[in-house]
């Protein structure tokens, strides 16, 4: 398979120019078709079909895109509730502390700040023109701080944060970083023992195309020994026999956290996308993102649209960003004239995945330099 396949089996494309990844992936043929052979499957008493071998299917699967063990990753329901059963579970002492940027999606946001009804101290970083800034992160860190929660890629200018540089400048162990990677799952290479952090957390309707209600997440050996699930079933006790004990022993594995099973239609998409993106190759898939990105960038420069990233920035990867005042009004004037973008915050939001192409590009800067024309 190569990129130019993928839009062969993305029937949307020849519809639109789709830009809004970052806010919902395309779901492709195969994808679609996994799902629903699993639904055909659960009716036909297929015993092929079940929670538990394609939850496993899933998790190798993962483990072999994280380079990491099977052991370290499960599925959830999506990015805050991973988010919110580390949260949950981690043996939080009154008066610690965790850290999170003021720019962080809500998702990223709530499931921690709840803890401040624990009495956990929750301290928010300031950020410099939206961008997370790792120097006012490490300067709230003290001995008291438990976790760093942060975006690897941000939804909002869509900033690859570095965490690898964040990790020399607190230069502390002690603290647990946990990513929210829903921007960057699907789309690039996340390595999580290579960035030194302890959890990462995603929804599969982006980058993994796939429905709503699938997630992952992955934990740390360091990380997965302190917490204890506050919601416990027999899917994550050792014993799995209908006898049930008080004294029971939970699982030494990440799904010991999963608290309810995942539909198996959801966990038959997400592995159909995980075969897609593992044959197209996580690097691949990257430096393409990039090219387009980065393309995406000097053509808007080129008429005058200022972008929050330049080309050759770091920080840029697959997704691309401008201020604009009447971002609603442009988004729907582009979705007028085929092709779909996203209105978020202070401006406008586009990103890029395997079914997009350089024409995609051309047609998006042709339409939103039209728009800035016709309203001089």
């Amino acid at each position: 398979m190569n990129f130019k396949s993928v839009r062969e089996i993305a029937p949307m494309v020849n519809k639109v120019s789709y830009l809004e990844t970052p806010a919902r992936g395309l779901n492709l043929k195969p994808i679609v078709q996994n799902s629903i052979n699993a639904i055909t499957g659960w009716e036909t008493f297929d015993e092929e079909i079940s929670n538990a071998k394609l939850r496993k299917e899933v998790n190798e699967k993962l483990s072999n895109l994280l380079k990491v063990s099977a052991n370290n990753v499960t599925c959830t329901n999506c990015t805050s509730h991973g988010l919110s059963i580390i949260a949950n579970s981690f043996p939080f002492e009154k008066g610690d502390n965790i850290i999170m940027s003021e720019s962080e999606h809500p998702n990223n946001f709530y499931p921690w700040a709840q803890l401040k009804n624990k009495g956990i101290d929750i301290r928010i970083a300031k950020s410099k023109n939206g961008f997370i800034d790792f120097d006012n992160i490490a300067d709230l860190v003290d001995e008291k701080t438990k976790i760093i929660a942060l975006s690897l890629v941000s939804f909002y200018p869509g900033s690859y944060n570095d965490v690898k540089i964040l990790k020399e400048k607190i230069n502390n162990n002690n603290v647990f970083i946990v990513l929210d990677v829903i921007q960057a799952l699907g789309f690039l290479p996340i390595y999580p023992e290579e960035l030194g952090v302890d959890a990462i957390a995603s929804a599969s309707y982006k980058g993994l195309m796939s429905p709503h209600g699938g997630g992952i997440l992955y934990v740390s050996d360091k990380l997965l020994s302190l917490l204890a699930p506050d919601e416990v079933t027999m899917l994550n006790v050792s014993d799995r026999s209908l006898f049930p004990v008080l004294d029971y022993t939970l699982i030494e594995s990440a799904d010991k956290l999963q608290p309810m099973p995942i539909n198996v239609a959801q966990l038959a998409s997400m592995s159909a996308a995980l075969d897609i993106i593992l044959d197209l190759g996580i690097e691949n898939i990257g430096k393409y993102l990039n090219e387009l990105a980065r393309k995406m960038v000097d053509d808007l420069n080129n008429v005058g649209v200022k972008t929050k990233l330049s080309s050759n920035d770091d920080r840029l990867k697959h997704i691309v960003c401008f201020d604009e005042e009447k971002n609603k009004e442009l988004a729907q004037y582009a979705k007028e004239n085929g092709v779909y973008i996203s209105p978020r915050r202070t401006g406008i939001r586009m990103g890029f995945h395997i079914y997009n192409n350089f024409e995609d590009v051309d047609k998006a800067v042709k339409v939103i330099d039209k728009f800035y024309k016709n309203n001089k």
